[in-house]
Formats: C-alpha cells, sequence, structure tokens
C-alpha cells in the first residue's frame, strides 16, 4: 500500500503538480461530510440511550454531586452539540444542491429556536411562579430576624427556598415546633446552600430540557437526577457546620411534606436514599476519581466538535504532504 511522507529525499523524484479536479475534490468532500455525519448520529444515538443507564450505575455520583451535575449537564449537552452538527454538516454537504443544503440549516435553526423556547419558557415560567407564591405568602406570613427566614404559622412540617433576585426561605410553625435548635440551624443550612449554589439555574435548565425532548431517555433521566444531587449538594455544605446524623434526622421530620413548584428543599425526592448516604460515611472522592470524572466531562464536551472537525484535519494533513512516495 502506498504510503506518504512529508520527509524530502535525494532519491526522490519529483512529480509534476496534479491538476486540481474540482469535481474530483467536491465529491471526495461530500463523502466525508456524509461518514462524519453518520458517526454523529450513532454517537448521539448511543449516548442519548445508553448514557442514562452507564452514568446511574456509576457509584461515584453520590460522593461528589458537583461532579455528577456537571457529568448530567455534559452528557445532554454533548447529544444537543451532535444533533446541531449533523443538520450543519446537511447544510454543508448539500453546496451545490440549494434544496438539501436549505433543509439541512432549517433543520440546525428549528433545533436551536425549539431548545431556546423552552428553556425561556422554563425561566420566565419559574419566576413568575416565584413572583406569585411570594405575593401569596405576604399577607400570611411574617420575618424572623434570629432565623433569617419567613415564617407561616401552620402545623404541617415543611421548610423550603425560593430562589432568584430576591431569596427568601420559609418554613412554618410545624417546624419550628418539632425541631431542636441544631435541627433547624441544620435545615436552614441546607436551604442557604441551595439559594447561594445557584441550584435552581440547573434544575430548571434539566426539566427544560425534558420538556422539549421527552422522547430522550438522557434528558428524563437527567432532569430527575440533577434534582437528587443538588440535594445532597446542599447537605454536603449543611454538613460542614452540623452533624450529618442531625441533618438526617431533621430530613426524616420533614419528609413527605409538599414543596411548592419552581421552590427548593430538604423534603425534597428519594428522601430513603439521601438519609442512607448521610448516615453511611464514605470517604471523598480521590484525587485520580475527580481527575477521570473531569477528563470524561471535557472528553462529552469535546467530541462532537473533534469529529465534525475530522474532515478538515484530515484535509489540512493532505495539503502538507501531497507527495506520495
Amino acid at each position: 500500500m502506498p504510503r506518504r511522507s512529508c520527509i524530502f529525499s535525494p532519491n526522490l523524484r519529483l512529480r509534476s503538480p496534479r491538476r486540481f479536479e474540482p469535481h474530483s475534490a467536491s465529491c471526495r468532500l461530500r463523502a466525508g461530510l456524509v461518514t462524519v455525519s453518520t458517526v454523529l448520529v450513532g454517537y448521539g444515538l448511543v449516548l442519548a440511550a445508553a448514557g442514562p443507564r452507564i452514568l446511574t450505575r456509576s457509584r461515584w455520583m453520590d460522593r461528589a454531586p458537583h461532579l455528577a451535575i456537571a457529568m448530567w449537564q455534559a452528557a445532554t449537552a454533548s447529544v444537543l452539540a451532535a444533533a446541531l452538527l449533523v443538520a450543519l454538516r446537511g447544510h454543508y454537504a448539500g453546496i451545490g444542491q440549494p434544496l438539501v443544503a436549505m433543509t439541512g440549516l432549517g433543520i440546525a435553526f428549528a433545533l436551536c429556536a425549539w431548545t431556546g423556547i423552552h428553556l425561556a419558557r422554563g425561566f420566565v415560567g419559574a419566576v413568575r411562579e416565584r413572583r406569585l407564591h411570594a405575593n401569596m405568602l405576604a399577607p400570611i406570613a411574617y420575618h424572623d430576624p434570629d432565623l433569617g427566614a419567613l415564617v407561616v404559622e401552620h402545623d404541617r412540617p415543611l421548610a423550603y427556598c425560593l430562589p432568584g433576585r430576591v431569596r427568601r426561605i420559609v418554613v412554618t410553625s410545624g417546624v419550628i415546633q418539632r425541631l431542636d435548635a441544631e435541627q433547624l440551624a441544620a435545615v436552614l443550612a441546607h436551604e442557604r446552600a441551595h439559594l447561594f449554589g445557584r441550584h435552581h439555574l440547573a434544575v430548571t435548565t434539566a426539566e427544560a430540557l425534558a420538556r422539549a425532548f421527552p422522547f430522550v431517555p438522557l434528558f428524563r433521566t437527567a432532569a430527575d437526577e440533577i434534582a437528587h444531587c443538588v440535594e445532597l449538594a446542599a447537605a454536603d455544605v449543611a454538613a460542614r457546620r452540623h452533624d450529618s446524623r442531625v441533618i438526617a434526622a431533621a430530613v426524616l421530620c420533614i419528609a413527605g411534606a409538599p414543596i411548592p413548584r419552581s421552590a427548593l428543599g430538604a423534603s425534597g425526592q428519594r428522601v430513603a436514599r439521601r438519609v442512607r448516604r448521610m448516615l453511611t460515611q464514605h470517604p471523598p472522592l480521590g484525587r485520580i476519581a475527580r481527575t477521570g470524572s473531569a477528563t470524561v466531562i471535557i472528553g462529552l464536551l469535546a467530541a462532537p466538535g473533534i469529529i465534525a472537525a475530522n474532515p478538515a484535519i484530515a484535509a489540512t494533513l493532505d495539503r502538507h504532504c501531497p507527495i506520495p512516495l
């Protein structure tokens, strides 16, 4: 099989420059774009279908919730990028064929518009719901300066936070009566961690993508897992100042209480799993594991671009090594 080399040799007979054949070059470019599109489609389908099963079986995610959130976000972004690049490849592969080129460009625009509309609706809707809930609380709640929270007179134990421009922590009198001082402080620390960590941004984004593409298993699973991971992250922050057993006892006391939409609270989903994690002390994720996880995250974000750029890389190498041996 003939080999190419960029090394000039005295015994090498230089051939006359080959005549550029635009039709042949266009065919090769189009074939390369079709191959890249096929690889991108396969990559996106495998990640969208098998990604949830692989990631949910990863035992390290509960030990490093912030990394887990980044992993789920990178996976969803990678699938979206692969789909967008496939559409753009269809546009460039249709050079000389206006209908094919416009179809690819139209699909890319529709994908961006569909995603953007659902993200905008998700965030605008969340802001509206929080504003309505805050207006509802105004006449029935009072501010407790010692707790730094709004207190609502109600027997049911409930604690949650309303993120946004005006951050609020809301507790009921039932929580104050049932929890001791240390448990109440742990719950308030948990809610403050949600507010300062801006966890609502990750949750709202994941939920919006799940609504935009309900047929994609990765997006549906990511919405549930990210909501779970932000609770773990808030618990880890609270555990820096409070004993994990105290936090677990407080969470069990308020478990099952309904949380308003667009709010975050310690009594959220998967209470049993979170309490079991608090009571079972696991060593933090090691440096090697964290580095490996970060590498996977970077790989997920870069993979669609690398696949799409493969023809350009190959063309650049071919241009710099044009002389066959």
